[in-house]
């Protein structure tokens, strides 16, 4: 295994990291912070749905 990581597989690391960071900060949550969390993995999932990286 290679580590030539497709640029956008690293820009979506670096957000899913700063996500996770943000949420887990307070110590507290709600409902609507896992909405939040949720939509930023479902925006992955259609991102490399529709642009997938070229192999």
């Amino acid at each position: 295994m290679d580590l030539q990581f497709w640029p956008g597989a690293v820009v979506m690391m670096l957000i899913a990291t700063l996500t996770a960071s943000m949420v887990t900060n307070s110590g507290r949550s709600a409902w609507f912070v896992g909405v939040l969390v949720l939509m930023v993995y479902l925006i992955f999932a259609m991102t490399l749905y529709l642009l997938p990286p070229a192999t």
